[in-house]
């Protein structure tokens, strides 16, 4: 941080007072048609979108219960508190590779139930393809200019980072490079990504434990009942 730490800490509260009015505002001129849901979305502001995410005292002890719509913890997969054909659009980002499998599939059929006819989801997250094609190449400055803290580090710590953040030591970083030379690259990620367990998770909702590459993408939105796929 380049300003002072007190400066930061009172710009990020005025952030958080001023996102909570704008919120607040917006909510009161919510309509029916258009409407728009964010998955994950934390103090998200814009007009007609609603957010729903899981208020955690441990991630969003900034935030209010204001900025969320629905309280819900994704990995619990429960219903979502939304009617059916409801929704034009879900947004989803930065927040699938933070869910188990079955949580993350659930997420998804759930939003297709939500969805009006027509109507569409769009997905932002890490490709694991995109990691994977610069590890086999040795790339470590792409890597380390992404995640500067991890600068000297083994490449494969970069990947548990992306994946399986639970697992990042030096003896699952060596693990992973001979799995990675040995499996065939699904079963080499998912090795680590099913060992994280939902309790683990539970201590920190910022980390990952999934991987996510278009084809695995398109397998989970296929089986939601998603159809017109689009990279």
């Amino acid at each position: 941080i380049a300003k002072p730490l007190k400066t930061y800490l009172y710009d990020h509260r005025l952030r958080v007072l001023i996102d909570t009015r704008g919120k607040r505002a917006v909510r009161t001129r919510y309509q029916e048609n258009p409407k728009y849901l964010n998955v994950g979305g934390g103090a998200f502001v814009r007009e007609n979108w609603r957010v729903l995410d899981y208020l955690a005292p441990q991630w969003y002890e900034n935030y209010r219960p204001v900025f969320i719509d629905y309280n819900m913890n994704l990995e619990s997969e429960k219903s979502w508190p939304i009617e059916s054909d409801s929704y034009g659009l879900v947004y989803i980002s930065h927040t699938l590779e933070h869910l188990s499998d079955a949580a993350a599939l659930h997420s998804l059929q759930e939003s297709h139930r939500i969805l009006k006819k027509g109507g569409g989801i769009r997905i932002v997250g890490p490709d694991s393809a995109l990691f994977l094609h610069h590890y086999k190449r040795g790339h470590r400055e792409w890597f380390e200019m992404h995640y500067p803290a991890l600068r000297g580090e083994k490449l494969e710590m970069f990947l548990l980072k992306i994946f399986a953040t639970h697992y990042m030591d030096t003896a699952n970083a060596e693990e992973l490079g001979r799995d990675l030379a040995s499996l065939p690259e699904a079963d080499a990620l998912n090795k680590y990504s099913r060992k994280v367990r939902n309790e683990q998770q539970r201590e920190n909702l910022g980390f990952h434990r999934n991987w996510f590459n278009h084809e695995k993408m398109e397998e989970f939105l296929k089986e939601a009942g998603f159809t017109k796929i689009i990279k």
